[in-house]
């Protein structure tokens, strides 16, 4: 139990460890992949392949929007991931939103019109492999992330990232790190007509005929909210 303006309130603690071990527990809410299997690694992985001209294939980890953003609420999502982005380009993107579905990732590269928070990297073709914060309110912060970038991450290289979230009284404050490097720090991002109920995804979507890969591992999810 906790104490908040006097007012007893019960948490609601959710911890997620290695869900990204096997395909086991993420279900299909947009297009299907060519390929979404488990990897044949230590410690296991997800592989997302697919060279179908803007598909745009979009995996949830678990049933229904199950992360609450709102007054009060704290956590962290960090994972490991490897990528290929092939000379057509290609789009992808990894956290939460409310707006998941086929039309996530639009036909012209930006994100649809909704509440998400993650990192994302939009037509990304040859030497332009820059990974963005993402802290998007369709209601109130309309853009389709924010404007720091991480730099160029190369493809086929491991990378580690990393969000961090708090519910203060002025708005959430969002924490985006890369390889253990804070990018940016959001803060006073409100809640007014956010979420702020948001599903955990990660979606691919390609350009052109050429294949596009993002492999991902040891992702471990943990989020306190105010029920």
């Amino acid at each position: 139990m906790s104490v908040i303006s006097g007012g007893r309130v019960n948490p609601l603690t959710q911890a997620f460890g290695n869900i990204a071990r096997r395909v086991a527990g993420w279900v299909t809410i947009g297009d299907s992949a060519t390929t979404f299997v488990g990897l044949d690694r230590s410690g296991g992985g997800l592989k997302l392949e697919d060279a179908t001209d803007n598909d745009c294939n979009v995996y949830g980890y678990g049933e229904g929007e199950g992360f609450k953003f709102a007054l009060g609420c704290r956590g962290s999502l960090k994972w490991k991931q490897k990528y290929t982005s092939p000379t057509d380009g290609g789009n992808m993107f990894v956290g939460f939103t409310d707006t998941a579905g086929a039309t996530f990732i639009a036909d012209g590269d930006t994100l649809v019109s909704g509440d998400h928070i993650g990192m994302a990297m939009l037509t990304a073709a040859d030497a332009s492999r820059a990974w963005l914060p993402v802290a998007q309110n369709a209601g109130t912060n309309s853009g389709t992330a924010t404007s720091a970038i991480s730099g160029t991450i190369s493809t086929g290289v491991e990378s580690s990232f990393r969000i961090e979230w708090e519910g203060l009284t002025a708005g959430l404050t969002i924490r985006f790190y890369i390889d253990e490097v804070l990018q940016q720090t959001v803060t006073g991002f409100t809640y007014t007509s956010f979420g702020p109920e948001l599903s955990l995804i990660i979606c691919t979507s390609p350009k052109g005929s050429s294949t596009n890969t993002l492999e991902i591992y040891e992702m471990f999810v943990s989020h306190t909210a105010i029920s």
